[in-house]
């Protein structure tokens, strides 16, 4: 009974070449995994490998959602398919192996279906062709737009001259210019490096609003920075600006409840205060917040990590940041800022957008000869040609005259200060002596305080 069993088993079987049992293709290797992000828009080629030869069997049920034009070929084990057109920007895509697709070139056998899910990159930014001439802020002051305006009807052609406060909140370095130099800079900016303790009376902001009231009714300008201080710590007494020496993570600020959103708001809170007492009087001011954000080109040294704690958690924390600030000076109705960004040239994923920013800004420390500085000018006029670009720290440098004369026309320039001039004549300034200034003034491109018209 066994044997003839057999037999007709046998006999009932089909013939040797239908009794393969079909084996499935395995996806073993792809281009990139599912989640990927960043991948590029352009066409290109993606594969798929598979761990046997295959053959294209269904093709309708290899697509993208959305959707995109695309040829799809088979060679041994690898299923490729060919994108005939760019993807969109910053898009969440699908890519759909379908069951089918291919089949198991010996026996036939059916892929299963994978799915894999991506996004592409980031759009590249591209400056408007035509200038910025209306401000970030729409409700901005008379003020503000009087001299945003003027700013740009002197561009390309001017340069305004600027000098600092220094770190003990007096106007020593406009004085020394003015006294052995003949005028005043045209600019006097306010650094609010220590506005963290501004209890303490010889650190007191307040003691710099006389000067600066007299310097708008003198028809000056003017700018102002912030070295913004943070606890190095939470509940911590030091504190620092420097990102490798605090703990302070930028992407916590936005986060209520936690102690970097606390810091954040009180900062700004304190920023505001003074800001809005310039604003009551009528005073529009050049504000250059968070600075040389991202590291990767200080003209003074190569820096591998950004040295301040606002660019230390990276492009996307340090943009949320800028836009908490500008937000939330809106909200409290300061309508007299002129945005200044800082660029460090090759870092626009650090750029906030053209929604939040009115003018650029350089610093360079080490450009003697003139091709040192055309190169700088070139490439952040270049990158940004619907903004004005200033010159907004500058260390020891060739002549205005030259650089001018090269085609470097700096919407204003600005020597940082040096804590020690002691105002003599001949006193050897860190970073711009007298006669560097003499020299500047004698160029009638170069404006002076003296220069300016009315702007209120």
């Amino acid at each position: 009974m066994a044997l003839l069993g057999s037999v007709i088993a046998t006999a009932c079987c089909p013939d040797t070449g239908d009794i393969l049992e079909k084996e499935e293709p395995i996806i073993v290797a792809q281009s990139y995994t599912s989640g990927a992000v960043e991948v590029s828009v352009e066409p290109q080629d993606i594969y798929i490998v598979f761990d046997r030869a295959v053959q294209l069997a269904n093709e309708s049920v290899v697509h993208f959602i959305p959707d995109v034009a695309k040829e799809v070929s088979v060679e041994g084990t690898v299923l490729t398919i060919r994108t005939m057109e760019a993807m969109e920007y910053e898009c969440d895509y699908v890519l759909s192996i379908g069951k089918g697709a291919v089949t198991d070139q010996l026996t036939g056998g059916e892929n299963r279906r994978r799915d894999i899910t991506f996004t592409t990159i980031k759009a590249p930014y591209t400056p408007p062709l035509e200038p910025a001439m209306m401000l970030a802020n729409s409700d901005a002051s008379k003020e503000a737009y009087n001299l945003y305006t003027y700013l740009w009807a002197v561009y390309g052609t001017k340069t305004l001259s600027s000098a600092s406060i220094n770190e003990y909140l007096n106007i020593n370095e406009c004085e020394w210019v003015k006294q052995w130099a003949g005028e005043y800079p045209a600019i006097l900016n306010l650094d609010y490096k220590y506005l963290y303790q501004n209890s303490i009376a010889q650190i007191n902001y307040h003691s710099i609003e006389g000067y600066v009231a007299d310097w708008w009714n003198a028809n000056g300008i003017v700018s102002a920075c912030w070295h913004w201080m943070v606890p190095t710590q939470e509940g911590g007494r030091a504190y620092t600006y420097e990102g490798a020496n605090t703990t302070l993570d930028v992407n916590n600020m936005l986060i209520e409840g936690t102690w970097e959103n606390e810091v954040m708001m009180e900062g700004l809170a304190k920023m505001a205060a003074f800001l809005k007492v310039y604003q009551q009087q009528g005073i529009p001011i050049i504000w250059r917040p968070l600075h040389e954000a991202s590291g990767n080109n200080n003209s003074a040294q190569a820096l591998g990590k950004p040295v301040f704690w606002w660019g230390y958690d990276g492009a996307e924390a340090y943009k949320k940041l800028w836009q908490k600030m500008f937000k939330y000076f809106q909200s409290e109705g300061l309508d007299n800022l002129i945005w200044v960004w800082h660029t460090q040239l090759n870092d626009i994923e650090y750029y906030p957008g053209d929604k939040y920013v009115d003018m650029i800004a350089c610093d360079v420390y080490d450009a003697l000869t003139p091709s040192k500085a055309l190169g700088i000018w070139n490439e952040a006029s270049g990158q940004f040609p619907h903004r004005m670009v200033s010159l907004c720290e500058m260390g020891r440098m060739c002549s205005m005259t030259t650089q001018m004369d090269r085609g470097i026309m700096w919407s204003y320039f600005m020597p940082w200060y040096d804590n020690r001039n002691d105002l003599s004549e001949g006193y050897s300034h860190q970073y711009a002596t007298i006669q560097w200034w003499r020299t500047a003034f004698e160029d009638d491109r170069v404006l002076s305080r003296e220069d300016l018209p009315s702007l209120k």
